[in-house]
């Protein structure tokens, strides 16, 4: 397809809200939208989108987890949070690499890091 096609899309397609449809279209033709001349032909809309899409790239390149990963962090802070605290110790213990990744500290609750902090000091 040709880029001013897909520009003209993809701007009536964030004008009308169907953003799954933007996203697939941006995707699709990620080199040649981020080149000067064609970036400068989105709407405004458009454009804000494309760099709320780079900024989830960068982000997801260098912390993204499994999801296995993301099932052990939801277990600690269940355990966590129903008192399991000898389970959760175990957990803590053998994934500590996962648990002090950027990521993974997002998906902790509140309690859980503290928690882990607590172990990590007494270790």
């Amino acid at each position: 397809m040709k880029i001013e096609s897909v520009t003209t899309l993809i701007n009536k397609v964030v004008l009308e809200e169907k953003y799954n449809i933007a996203r697939e279209l941006i995707e699709r033709d990620w080199e040649r939208l981020i080149e000067y001349k064609n970036y400068q032909v989105l709407n405004g809309e458009a454009k804000q989108f494309l760099k709320f899409i780079k900024e989830e790239k960068e982000n997801a390149a260098n912390f993204s987890l499994t999801h296995t990963e993301k099932k052990i962090l939801n277990l600690l802070n269940q355990t966590i949070r129903d008192m399991n605290l000898r389970y959760a110790k175990r957990l803590f213990e053998q994934h500590q690499e996962l648990i002090y990744k950027p990521t993974g500290q997002s998906w902790l609750t509140s309690e859980a890091r503290y928690i882990c902090d607590v172990w990590n000091k007494h270790k």
